[in-house]
């Protein structure tokens, strides 16, 4: 059976470092042990920022660390602390939208954003958050006059340019897109956001192996672009590279733990490395979150209806894919052939679970006769007399 396509257009990194550079005694201890001991750089700026509550680009730093650290909750409070420390806090307000895109609240990253523009109206960074959100939130228009409007004050902002493609992309215009991306990469070739768009574009027109490198260029420039990881486990899945798929969808899952796209690619992986309890533990655990993901319902469905679960009963694992599959139609999502083959699944369980009940009984009146019948007499012994 097809796993179910994943494919993630937009993907968010984490900000960059804030360019202040504040005279605190912590925050320059905290520059100089960063690449060394990223852990103990974070306390320092944290202990900046204490000391010094203004001080925006103490708490934005610690909280990228906590991000590429995999700590989002960390992260989230940092952030948090340095859109409040100041109004004119631009890189918090900034920090604050990416966090949210990342994590898929684009309507309160607008929010963030747009916060932040009321003290810094022509501040970069948070005009192209706000175009992403926008963008996000299918509001093309105004993300374009956002990009456009950055990009007549600095023709080389990448970011800007970025967000450009990105909404020639929801317009459909896939040369402008293209155009626009590449024109991104040349200014920063090293910006794994630009690797993804390209990536996406290349799957627009179907040339996959070249998404595949395009993505793969993207998780090494920033292994926390969780649509890059989910994008990526769904190619390598294609690709036979079961493990690597794995690989990726767990790397998704560490950087965003609640999204439910990367559950379902680590879902998705696990059944591709044969992993199968793992997996129905992870379907389980998306449909915790989000009982009604149909995504979910339709791969665990298929999961049991396909594969044997070590421990689990024949008949009891058929009569789980039934009522997934049920549950899967009472959304009523889908194209009608996808509801009829759902439905076709559905008869098709209850016929083997009927043929496995039948062979089950012959097999028990087989050992009940075999138990009841009276054992023949021996033969007398040659010779006697």
């Amino acid at each position: 059976m097809i796993l179910a396509c994943l494919f993630i257009a937009a993907a968010s990194s984490a900000p960059a470092a804030s360019d202040e550079e504040p005279q605190n005694p912590k925050f320059l201890e905290a520059r100089s042990v960063l690449e060394k001991d990223p852990d103990k750089a974070a306390e320092l700026f944290e202990a900046a920022a204490k000391n010094e509550p203004e001080l925006c680009a103490a708490w934005v730093n610690a909280g990228i660390i906590h991000e590429r650290q995999k700590r989002p909750d960390k992260a989230l409070a940092d952030y948090r602390a340095g859109a409040r420390a100041s109004a004119t806090c631009a890189d918090g307000f900034a920090a604050m939208a990416s966090y949210e895109l990342r994590h898929g609240a684009p309507k309160t990253a607008e929010g963030y954003a747009r916060d932040g523009l009321r003290a810094r109206p022509t501040h970069a960074s948070l005009r192209n958050r706000l175009a992403e959100a926008l963008i996000a939130q299918n509001r093309i228009k105004e993300a374009q006059d956002q990009a456009l409007g950055v990009l007549k004050i600095d023709e080389k902002d990448s970011d800007a340019m970025l967000n450009l493609s990105r909404a020639y992309y929801a317009e459909r215009k896939f040369e402008l897109a293209r155009l626009a991306a590449n024109n991104a990469k040349e200014i920063a070739p090293n910006r794994g956001e630009i690797h993804h768009q390209i990536g996406v574009l290349f799957l627009q027109s179907n040339e996959r192996p070249k998404a595949l490198i395009a993505f793969k260029r993207a998780a090494e420039l920033d292994p926390g672009l969780v649509g890059t990881q989910i994008n990526l486990a769904q190619l390598l899945t294609e690709a036979g590279d079961f493990e690597g798929a794995l690989a990726a969808a767990k790397t998704a899952v560490a950087y965003a733990p609640k999204s439910a796209k990367a559950k379902l690619a680590l879902a998705n992986a696990y059944r591709g490395v044969q992993q199968l309890r793992d997996a129905e533990i992870a379907y389980q655990a998306l449909l915790d979150q989000s009982p009604n993901d149909p995504d979910a319902l339709y791969n665990l469905g298929i999961l049991y209806l396909d594969a044997e679960l070590e421990g689990m009963d024949m008949i009891e694992r058929l009569q789980k894919a039934m009522k997934t599959f049920e549950a899967f139609l009472k959304l009523e999502q889908g194209t009608p052939e996808e509801l009829q083959t759902v439905s076709a699944f559905i008869v098709q369980a209850r016929r083997q679970i009927d043929a496995e009940k039948k062979r089950r009984e012959r097999d028990e009146k087989r050992k009940t006769r075999e138990a009841t019948k009276v054992p023949s007499s021996q033969p007398a012994k040659a010779g006697a007399k």
